[in-house]
Order: structure tokens, then C-alpha cells, then sequence
């Protein structure tokens, strides 16, 4: 059997080592790299316990080992123990509930706060009292409701990227936020609102990827920006300038990943200069697809890439080349077809 949807918006390893893939309609798929398995997670309105939605956006793991599930229609905490879902809703009554039901990003503070990215505003999950908080445009805090990402600073320091106002930081003790924006006056500021994907590095270093803007980073010390787009007549600029995902893998390379644009990868960690993979025809170890949406490294160092309507990519490293898993073909490291566990 294969992967459930060639659509794939979220991967993530958690601490077990297991690999979640989120795709864009068929649910949840779990692969175990020890057992060469898939198990499928499916939305079934009729079964309480199982996903609230089919769109999986988003996939983290906290500090205390819980598996959170993002999805266009709520959020889920995975009980293994009890192989099912206990779902988050938006209740129009009831303040404390989720702001909205589209999340796009989940992440924990070095304090413990887990933070929601949804197309309403920002929550934050209290897990004693089991109840949110939210930061909204409606209260002031933030230009936009659509939060797209979400990220945090050495200082606790929370960035938040939005889909048109641009990019905001948030300062949990002290409650001050302060805003980004593109201004046509000033050529160092933010060079689109329309913020798509964002990294916090290990140097508080903050990398916007735009719809538009390519990639943008601003210094720890600095309240502007260094922009990197594409160039036609550049073969190292970036490949397009619409940024889905950003990533530093562990030995501080820059990956990049652009919708319609394929793999950018920094191997010193410097923008300026790329390597580019994209997809070419005439050979089945290129990238499956230019229409990146994710991209991830598991703790083995293992690089997988998510597309939009292509699949599944794993990159070798070494002879910097893809395997694919898609719906017509999914196979193990042995190159044997993998089972599949439908739940």
C-alpha cells in the first residue's frame, strides 16, 4: 500500500523516532523506520476519536511527549494508549476555547507555553486548566489573523509570521508586540506581508519566507532586513521568490524550500549562493515535483521533502539524490513495498 495523498503539508519525527506525514486531504500517515510500516489516520465524522479533519497542517511534539495534530477543522492531542484523538474545537460560547478551527503551526516556549497558529489569531494552551488564551487583530496584538508561523528567540522572545500583516514579535513577560511590515520607502524593511514560513536559528537570526518576497533575515541586533531573491540571470539565486518552507538541518546548512521553485540548499548556511534540485524527467532520482511544501531532517540526518501533488522525497546526502513515495509507489530503504495499517 502507499501513502495516502501526494499532497504532503506536514512531516515530523517525534522523539521515538517515528515519522508523521500530514497530507493535504487523506489525513495522517505514520511510517516506522523500524517495522517499514504506514499506519493511516483518517477524519471520520461518525468516530468522536479519530482526526477532526483531513487537511493535517501541522504535527508537534511537546516537552511531556504529546503529539499534537493540526488540521483544517480543529486540533487533536494523539493518545497512543488509547489509539485515538481528543479533539479542540472552536466554541462560539466559551472564550477559553481554540480562537479557530484552521491551524497552521503549533510550537512550545522554553517556559512550556504551547503556542496555536490559526486563520483566526494565536492561542496559547494552559495545560492545567485546560483552556486557551488567544492574541488576536481584534485586541491589538497582531496585524493579521491569519498566523502562518510561529517561532522563538534564545530571549523567549515569540515571532509570529502572518498572511498579509506581515511579521510581529511578541514578548510573553513584559505582553509588548512589536510589528514588521513592507515599506516601499524603506528597501531594508520586510519585503512582502505575506509571510508564508519562518525560522528562529540558534544565532536568534530570524528567516521570513514570503509569497512573493523570497527569503528575508533579520540580525538579533538589527530591526532590518537582508533580502535574497531570485535573478533570472543568476544560476545560485534562489529558484523563485514564493518561500513555503525554511530549515537549518543539524550540521547548519540552509534549506529552502519554494513552491514552483523546487530545493535551495546553503551548504555553509549562507543565502547568497544556492544549489539547486529540480525536477527532471528524464531521470527518477530527481526531485518528484517543484512545488515544495515542506521540508524536514530527521535525527539520523535523513532530508524529506513534501510536495504539492508530487509526494514524498527522501534525499541522499551523499549521491545528492531523491527516492520517492507517492500513491503508485512506496517502498522501504530495501526497495520493498511497504504494508499499510488502516485505523
Amino acid at each position: 500500500m502507499t501513502l495516502s495523498d501526494d499532497r504532503v503539508r506536514s512531516i515530523y519525527e517525534d522523539r521515538s523516532g517515528n515519522l508523521w506525514i500530514g497530507t493535504n486531504s487523506a489525513g495522517l500517515n505514520l511510517f516506522d523506520p523500524a517495522t517499514g510500516r504506514f499506519t493511516r489516520f483518517i477524519s471520520d465524522p461518525s468516530e468522536p476519536n479519530s482526526l477532526p479533519g483531513g487537511q493535517v497542517l501541522a504535527i508537534f511534539e511537546d516537552s511531556y511527549g504529546t503529539l499534537w495534530i493540526g488540521t483544517e477543522a480543529g486540533l487533536a492531542e494523539w493518545r497512543p494508549n488509547e489509539t485515538a484523538f481528543v479533539r479542540y474545537h472552536t466554541e462560539n460560547v466559551n472564550r477559553s476555547s481554540l480562537i479557530n478551527n484552521r491551524v497552521n503551526a503549533i510550537t512550545q516556549d522554553a517556559s512550556g507555553v504551547l503556542w496555536v497558529a490559526t486563520h483566526g489569531g494565536l492561542s496559547t494552551w494552559n495545560y492545567f486548566s485546560d483552556s486557551f488564551h488567544y492574541y488576536s487583530a481584534l485586541n491589538g496584538d497582531l496585524q493579521e489573523d491569519v498566523v502562518t508561523s510561529v517561532g522563538e528567540s534564545t530571549n523567549g522572545t515569540l515571532w509570529i509570521g502572518t498572511y498579509g500583516g506581515g511579521l510581529s514579535s511578541i514578548d510573553p513577560l513584559s505582553g509588548n508586540v512589536h510589528h514588521y511590515r513592507h515599506n516601499k520607502d524603506q528597501p531594508d524593511s520586510l519585503p512582502d506581508d505575506q509571510v508564508m514560513s519562518l525560522l528562529v536559528d540558534k544565532q536568534d537570526r530570524v528567516w521570513v519566507g514570503m509569497r512573493t518576497g523570497g527569503l528575508a533575515m533579520m540580525k538579533p541586533s538589527q530591526k532590518t532586513f537582508e533580502r535574497f531573491v531570485h535573478e533570472p540571470t543568476r544560476a545560485d539565486s534562489l529558484s523563485g521568490n514564493a518561500v513555503s518552507s525554511i530549515f537549518k538541518d543539524a550540521k547548519g546548512a540552509l534549506w529552502v524550500g519554494v513552491y514552483g521553485g523546487g530545493l535551495n540548499y546553503a551548504e555553509d548556511g549562507n543565502p547568497s549562493s544556492f544549489e539547486r534540485f529540480v525536477h527532471d524527467p528524464s531521470t527518477d532520482t530527481s526531485i518528484s515535483g517543484n512545488r515544495v511544501l515542506r521540508v524536514f531532517q530527521e535525527q539520523n540526518g535523513t532530508i524529506w521533502v513534501g510536495t504539492e501533488g508530487d509526494g514524498l522525497n527522501r534525499f541522499d546526502t551523499d549521491k545528492h539524490q531523491f527516492s520517492r513515495f507517492d500513491l503508485e509507489t512506496t517502498t522501504n530503504s530495501s526497495g520493498k513495498p511497504l504494508s499499510l495499517i488502516h485505523i
